[in-house]
Parts: structure tokens; sequence; C-alpha cells
């Protein structure tokens, strides 16, 4: 049987958490603020009650070290000694060692430790802060050396010939005395009754300025006694005197004045003074006093005070079990409803069993939030146990860094709580140990000397996220490849054409570590993939930010709740499963040619975006329902940065389940994150999202967004050939000319318009006419029309396979095109992807302005971002050709570039009347009004786009003055590139459309930041 305190153990061990946590913070508070009294007393307090329970539960040892703490700490109070950093470091290191008993006890281990040298630690610092602050004291009150004039000196030479006595006299008055001068006026008449005054230092004159010090000293020649002296300097408010007798001697043939030492005549005792021994028991009971007056006012006000209970986690886990069954038997009692309407009850019946079941519904979700409630904890209880491992990490690394907390409101489920702070302790000692530079590189790069480590806290929809961030060096993306490549974990050929966030995960393996050097901290390439296994138990996920020279953030994410959870209920076949609403971002239905197979994976194109597909009938091993051709449900998923979608057979809704643990009688299956009971008693398996995606990740080769982009460009080529097969196939027989007396060839005429190119796979295309040429046939081998269809056919193969490489060709000089556009301005999709995001807000902010402008819904297309050389805007535009009403508006400030507003001529003239309240099809030509309508509505549309990007990149832009240009596109874009010059080269494009309720288009949004502006906004966003 393990260690125990007895009944009251548990009360202990709660308690003495508490305490734990309020004297590590008050530490910390302490080294900043080392004479603050207030924090001074509050780690007293917690001392004292430190030492009353673990002497009441029979830790006599640790009570004695408390009780030594509590000693020092007195001292401090009473000013017997100051804060210094040793006395600090010794009340770290008593912390730390209670800290210990207190886990070992809690582990049903005896204690194990050794207070006898950390005793005598106490007791020494204490010893040299008593008698260093005695020190400071003496010399604080001696006197100052007065320099004496020639005269003075011989009236004190004559005196004492005469039989006199020389002294000097010091008085200190109270610094919160009154009248101050009229006090030390006092003195002075006193003394010259029975003494000669010879000088006062200052002058009674100064003593009322405002640097007087509180101290006057009086050169005096008596016949008086010490007694009567100290007699005459008694006045009110004079809290000490000292007095030292001066004599002349002779020295190598010459008189000199000789100053005994000081004697103190007179002191003020103040209560802090008394010898702490003196005052031990008066503390205590004084603190019990307070205590039991404490408790009394407590008894007294009980119907004013707000009551708590506190209560055990399992119990609180019991209930909230109980609450999921609940919640399961409610979900059965909706499935009894539908069946008693399928049979037709009475109405009243069904309506009577219908409310009394929505009303159980309604109880049991105030229960489930209730419960939940109980159980969420601030996570600032875990966040400010860190400041204290900050600075020791600091201090041992010899790096000056800060920690800086936000959020600690925010709260988390009890059980996160408990295990997060593991993880989080990993990561900060990374940031500290490697992320953070020293104090000289810091400087070389510009950077405070201080350094800046986040916790950040947030909640976000059904998510709670936890930031760690740092602003060091940084990720070193080369060696991470570089130790990913030695280890096995991928070829070069797959780093190549990895994303950055997925080399970042290789950080996460077990044992893998970019550090040269392994120390206690860090190195040993552990703490990482400890991060990712807890993160993952909680269902939670693990994002990675991290840009060179500017540092790391780390962002973990955990559903709100643990127990009872929304999820999305999908069938393959009869089976049933759940996916976690939290993890679901939309779903959608695809057909199967929309599919496209890349090295042997799915992939389909949504909205641009390359998505990976994983069938949950391959994933589970049973077959699929689904017909050939049929439309297939697919739910989009995301965790981190990584999106796939999920085939299913059918989607059946969104229901409450609650979660049952599969671990506890099975072993851990990979994809799966649990099971939940069903109101009807059915089983059904909740999905294990990361899993699946990283499942994903682990069997496919990597490919990057332009990879796909090729493959996906290839497969749309290949749909054009074979377009344009027919089209040879078709024309080929009329077209080809058949001349055996000539050179014996056959000769085959292709017009190129013939042959249909799709207009989204852009490159130029030059008239050609492909001419063929067949070598000699033999006649006499078969008739005249067989030879002459074999012709046609070897000639549309050739001209096919012809047709084929020129297109790869162009499609691939495009690509490359791009990525070398790319990679001149320092830009990646990462980047594009940002910009996509915020003007998906910007653009849906104009839709709503417009919305308002003309009294009705307007909807829009989801922005089109991209990066185009400036002479090729035109043609990306298409219809150049067709007359359109378009209103440019550049933009200036820290950003600059163009905005256009088009309409085609006949939307423009309807948008025209209809803000102008004439009948539609009143106006025919543009006229003033006309224009000045055109122009508002494209700067309220423009100004809600440049608002949303400089409020997100903290920069300043104004839109000017718009003007409008009623031409052909071509000419109208030929306008805007004006201002886009030479030295432009390219221009970020976020074109849009804007469509009424029926569909119509009503206008175009095209925003071009110039090349300088495109960098610069990047540059913003990453940071």
């Amino acid at each position: 049987m393990g260690f125990s305190l007895g009944e009251y153990q548990d009360m202990f061990l709660e308690e003495a958490d508490e305490l734990l946590q309020e004297l590590n913070q008050n530490l910390l508070k302490l080294e900043k603020n080392p004479s603050d009294d207030e924090i001074i007393n509050n780690i007293f307090r917690a001392a004292h009650s430190l030492k009353s329970s673990a002497a009441f539960v029979g830790l006599t040892d640790l009570g004695d070290l408390a009780h030594k703490m509590e000693n020092l700490l007195q001292g401090i109070r009473d000013k017997v000694m100051k804060v210094t950093p040793s006395i600090v470091d010794v009340l770290f290191q008593c912390f730390d060692v209670i800290n210990d008993v207190i886990r070992e006890v809690s582990s049903g281990n005896p204690p194990s430790k050794d207070f006898s040298s950390l005793v005598k630690k106490i007791e020494s610092v204490g010893k040299a802060g008593s008698s260093q602050e005695e020190k400071e004291k003496e010399e604080a009150s001696a006197p100052k050396k007065i320099q004496l004039s020639t005269n003075i000196i011989k009236d004190i030479r004559d005196g004492i010939n005469n039989g006199l006595s020389c002294c000097e006299i010091a008085i200190k008055l109270d610094p919160d005395a009154a009248m101050k001068s009229l006090k030390v006026q006092l003195v002075l008449t006193n003394l010259e009754k029975i003494a000669d005054i010879l000088v006062t230092i200052p002058t009674i004159e100064e003593v009322s300025l405002p640097e007087f010090d509180n101290r006057v000293q009086i050169i005096l020649l008596t016949s008086a006694t010490v007694e009567e002296l100290k007699k005459a300097c008694e006045v009110d408010q004079v809290i000490r005197i000292d007095l030292r007798k001066i004599e002349l001697v002779k020295k190598d043939n010459k008189v000199a004045l000789k100053y005994h030492d000081q004697e103190t005549l007179f002191e003020e005792k103040p209560q802090a003074d008394i010898k702490i021994r003196d005052i031990e028991e008066d503390v205590i009971s004084d603190e019990e006093e307070k205590d039991e007056i404490i408790i009394r006012s407590k008894d007294d006000k009980k119907t004013l005070q707000l009551r708590t209970v506190k209560v055990s986690v399992e119990k609180l886990d019991q209930l909230l079990n109980n609450v999921g069954e609940l919640v399961i038997a409610n979900s059965g009692f909706y499935k009894l409803y539908e069946e008693m309407r399928r049979l037709n009850i009475e109405k009243s019946i069904i309506n009577e069993f219908k409310n009394r079941m929505e009303q159980m519904s309604r109880i049991a979700k105030d229960l489930q939030s209730g419960i939940m409630k109980t159980r969420m904890v601030p996570i600032g209880q875990v966040f400010s146990r860190f400041n204290r491992l900050v600075r020791d990490l600091a201090k041992e690394f010899d790096k000056k860094v800060v920690l800086e907390i936000k959020g600690e409101e925010t709260e988390l489920d009890k059980k996160v709580i408990d295990v997060i702070g593991e993880p989080l302790m990993h990561l900060i000692r990374n940031a500290v140990d490697h992320g953070v530079e020293s104090v000289e590189e810091r400087r070389q790069q510009k950077k405070p000397d201080i350094a800046t480590i986040t916790l950040n806290a947030y909640q976000g929809g059904n998510q709670i996220f936890v930031e760690v961030s740092d602003d060091g060096r940084g990720l070193d993306l080369k060696k991470i490849k570089a130790k990913a490549i030695e280890r096995g974990l991928a070829t070069p050929e797959m780093i190549a054409n990895m994303d950055k966030e997925d080399i970042y995960n290789f950080i996460f393996t077990p044992g893998f570590s970019t550090s040269d050097v392994v120390t206690d901290i860090s190195g040993r390439g552990v703490g990482m993939n400890v991060v990712q296994e807890t993160v993952n138990e909680l269902n939670g996920s693990v994002a990675i930010e991290s840009e060179p020279g500017m540092g790391t953030r780390f962002i973990l994410s955990f559903p709100l709740t643990l127990a009872i959870i929304p999820a999305i209920m999908v069938r393959v076949q009869r089976e049933l499963y759940a996916i976690p609403l939290s993890d679901v971002i939309e779903t959608i239905k695809i057909l199967p040619e929309e599919i496209t197979t890349i090295e042997g994976h799915e992939v389909i194109n949504l909205r641009g975006e390359i998505l990976s597909l994983i069938r949950l009938n391959n994933f589970v091993g049973i077959e699929s329902g689904l017909k050939d051709n049929e439309r297939m449900p697919v739910v989009i998923v995301g965790y981190g940065n990584r999106k796939i979608g999920i085939v299913v057979d059918l989607l059946e809704g969104k229901q409450e389940i609650v979660i049952k643990s599969l671990e506890q009688n099975y072993r851990t299956v990979p994809g799966l994150a649990g099971a939940s009971i069903l109101g009807d008693g059915s089983i059904c398996l909740i999905l294990d999202i990361s899993s699946m995606i990283n499942k994903v990740i682990m069997q496919q080769d990597t490919f990057s967004f332009r990879e796909k982009q090729r493959v996906l460009a290839a497969k749309q080529a290949s749909v054009e050939i074979v377009k344009t097969e027919a089209a040879i196939k078709e024309k080929a027989t009329s077209q080809v000319t058949i001349d055996t007396k000539k050179e014996n060839k056959i000769q085959v005429t292709i017009p190129e318009k013939e042959m249909p190119i799709k207009e989204d796979i852009v490159f130029k295309k030059e008239p050609v006419e492909e001419i063929v040429e067949v070598e000699e046939f033999k006649e006499e081998t078969k008739p005249t029309q067989l030879k002459e269809e074999a012709v046609i056919e070897e000639q549309v193969k050739n001209v096919l396979e012809e047709f084929k490489t020129e297109l790869k060709e162009k499609i691939k000089t495009t690509l490359d095109k791009e990525d070398e556009m790319y990679q001149k301005l320092g830009i990646s999709d990462n980047d594009l992807a940002r910009v996509q995001v915020l003007a998906n807000v910007g653009i849906t902010d104009a839709a709503e302005s417009l919305s308002k402008i003309i009294n009705r819904r307007v909807d829009l297309s989801i922005p089109d971002v991209s990066v185009l050389a400036i002479e090729s805007i035109p043609q990306s535009f298409g219809d150049v050709d067709s007359v359109y009403l378009g209103v440019y508006m550049p933009i200036v400030g820290q950003i600059n570039g163009t905005i256009l507003f088009s309409l085609r001529e006949d939307s423009g003239y309807e948008l025209v009347d209809m803000l102008l309240g004439l009948p539609q099809g009143s106006t025919h030509s543009l006229t003033e009004d006309g224009e000045s309508v055109l122009k508002e509505v494209t700067n309220i549309v423009g100004s809600a786009v440049v608002n949303a990007f400089a409020d997100k990149i903290e920069m300043a832009i104004k839109p000017t003055v718009p003007s409008v240009v009623h031409d052909y596109m071509q000419s109208i874009l030929d306008s805007i590139l004006a201002f886009h010059t030479a030295e432009n080269e390219y221009a970020l494009v976020m074109d849009t459309e804007f469509f009424h309720q029926d569909d119509r288009v009503i206008g175009k949004l095209l925003i071009m930041p110039t090349t300088s502006s495109l960098v610069t906004i990047v540059e913003r966003l990453r940071n």
C-alpha cells in the first residue's frame, strides 16, 4: 500500500497546490518589485498557511522548512533586512523543494528530501541580510565629516585648555515631522543654556529647504554631563541622538583634533527592530487571531456571501457520463416519435409526446451546458506557471527573455488543463534554447535586447486555440530538410516538392532534432513528439508558422468539449460513421469524371484548390454502395493547414453524440477517435480526421501545388485533344488530296481554326497550317478507298502527335514562367493564400455595400487572386473587344495601384436607371449624372476593399477621385496600365464579379497593386 497522510490528504494536496501557485507568482513579482510590502505579506501568508497545513497532516520537516521561510520573510517585513537576489533565489529553492515533496506525496511516496542544507542557506542569507541592513543603517546614520575653519579650531583648543569638553552632537528628525525648523530651533535653544555652540550644519535657515535630510550636526563646548546634553536634545519627533567627543592631541609637534567613537545617546525603537525570535509566537498568534476573526466575520455574513463547494473531478466525470446517457436516451425518443407518426397514432397523443420530448431535450441540454461550465477552468492558471520557467531558462542560457501572457481568462476543459502543461513546457523550452537569439545576435539584427515569448489563448467557434510564439530566429528549413534526408524520412526529390508546412512537420518525428548540442533542456528530439502525441490524444491539432529572423508560432487547437459533440453522420452501405462537426469545412457532391488521378491518388479541383480524396469505404474496408455515374457526396474536412475530401455513400445529417473511448476495452485503432451509442441502441464509429489526413500524406509522394496544376492542365489538354481528333477526322476526308502521278505522296491540310483550344489554357497561338506528308503507298496492295482511309488515319495520328507535343510544351512554358515570376518576386502560394483570405473579406464588404446602394441582394464570385505580367492582363481579362463602362480609381499612400469597376454597357445603363430612379431602359448614353452615379458606386465598393487591406496590414491606403472611361475593354485596360510603368513588371490581380438575384452580371471588380506594393502587402501579411 502506498504512502498516505490519512483522510485529510486530498484536502491538504489541493490547498498546497493553490498555495504553491500563489507563492510562485508572488516570488516572480517580488524579484521585480523587492520593496513592495503587499507582495512580501502575500508570500508570508502563503508560507504561514503551508507551515500550518503541513504540521497538521504530519509533514513536520516540511512544516519546519516553511517556518524558516516565515522567519526570513518576517525579517523583511520588519525592515531588519532587505530583499536581495540571494534571498529571492533561496525562496525559489524552498518553493522547488516544497513542490517536489507535494508531488511525492500525491504519487503515494513518502518525502525523500533532505532539508538540512537548505535550512542552513536560509539562516545564512538571513544573517547576511540582517548584518548588511545594520551596516547600511550605521553608515547612513554616521555624521558627515565637518570641515572646520582655523578660527573654530582655535576656539576648540582654547576651550579645551580652559577645562571645557568639546562634543559633536548629531540629531535626526522624524521624516514626517511638521515644522522641522522649529524642532531644530528648540534643540539649539536648550543647548545654548548649557553650552557654547560653535557650528551648526545645516544652518537654521537651511533646515526649511526641501533638500534637508532630517539630520543636524552641532559642535559645541560645554561643561555639562552627557545626560544633560541628551535631555537638552530630547525634543518631540527627534528620533535619534548621537554624540562623539573631540580632543586635542599632539602629533609630530603639531596639534590635531581627534574624534572618539560615536555613542548613540537615544534612538526611538520602532516595532520593526524587535528581534525575530522575540516575536515569532506573537506573529503566530496574530495570524491565528486574524484567521479567527475572518471565520467569525464569514459566519456573521454567511447570508450575504457566495458559498462554494469543492467537488472532485471524478464526480463531475460521472455526472457528465450520466448526462451523456440522457442525451442518448433522448435521441431514442426522436426515433420513437418518427415511428409513431408513421403508424398514424392519434395526433393529440403525438403532439403531447413531442412537447414532452422537446422539454426533456431542453433539460438535458441545460444539464450538459451547466456541467460543462463547472469543468471549465481558466487557462491562466497554467500560463502563470511558465513565468518561473522562462526566468530560470533565460538565466541559465544568459539571455534576456520576457514572457507575455494574453487571453488567460479563456476557459478550457479541466481534462485539457491537466495535460496541456507538458506540451507547453516543451515548446517554451525550445523557444528559449533554440528560438531566441543571444543579446549580441539580436543587436546585430537590430532587434530589442529583450526577446518576447507570447502565450495566447482564444476561442474560435467550437475550438479553443492556444498559441506559443517567439520573436527569435525562426525554424531553419535547410537544417530540417537535411536532417529529414539524413534520417531517411524523405528523399531529396520529395523534399523539393514539399510545402513549407509539410517540412515543418518533420520536427514532430520521434528523435528528430536539428540541434548540434544536447543539453538537459532540449536537443534529444523528444519534446516535440510529446507535444503532438498529447494534442492528438485530446482530439486537437498543431499548426506551425515561421519566418526566418521573425520568429515561430505554434498554434494548438482543442475542441471546446471532450464528451458530447455535434457531428455529421455519414453512411457507407448500411454502416453509420460520425465526423466531428468541428473538423468539417463543407459538403459537396461531385461526378466521377471530376476526379483526377495523380500518381495513383485521387484529387479534385475545388474552386482552384487541388484537394486529395479518400474513399471512406476503402478506409474501413467495405464495398461502396454508390452506382456508376452517380453524384458522390464528399465531406471536406480540415486539420491544421491541411484539407481532404472524404467520399461517402450518403449524408445522414447533424446529430449530437457522446464520445466513448475505445482504448479502455480495445486497443487504439488508427483513424478512429472513439465510438458512440445512438438512440436506437446502435453503435457508430467516430472518425479521427487528423489521423486520416496524416495517412493520406504518408501514403502519397507529396506534390507541390504547381506540380498538381501541371497534371490537371495536362488532363484539360487531353480533353481538347479528343475534341481536336474528332474535328480532324470530320474534316480530313474532304481536305485530302491524293496525287499518285506527281510524287506518289498524299498531302493533308488542316486549318488551325479547326483545332479547338480551351480558353483557360493560356498561351499565345500563332496561325499555322499543319502540313503532313505520307510516304508513297502501293496502290496494287489494297483497293483505293481502303488505302485512302489508311492514309487519312495515319495523317490524323501524326497531326495529333504534333498537336499534343506543342500543347504540352506551351503549358509547360506558361507554368515555368509563373514559377520564375514567383521566384523573382519572392512570394509563394502561401503568400497568395493569405491575400486570398483578405480579398474574400474585402470583396464581401464591397458586396454588402453594393446591396445597400441598389436595395437588392448582390451575390459575388470567389475572388480569383493571381500574379500576372502587366502585358498579359488584357488577355486574362477575356472579352476585350466589347464595349464597357469602366470606372478606375487610383489608390495612393503606402500602397499604390488601381481599382477598376467595369460594367458591360447594357448593365451599366441598367444600374444608372436603378440608382437615379428612372424606368428601366431610359438610359442609352452616359450623362453627367450617370457618370456621377458610377463614380460614387466605385468609390463605395473600392473603399470597402481598400479598408479591409489597410486595417489588416496597418498601413495608410487612400482611394483618389474616380474617372469614367466608356470604350472597348482593351482601351479601358490600356488606360489603367498606363499607371503601371515599365519598372512595374507585375501586378497582383484580384478579380471578382457581382451578380443580381437573377444571376445577371452587374459588374467586374479588378484590384491591381503595383509590383512594389505587392511585395509590401505580402511581407506585412507574413507578419
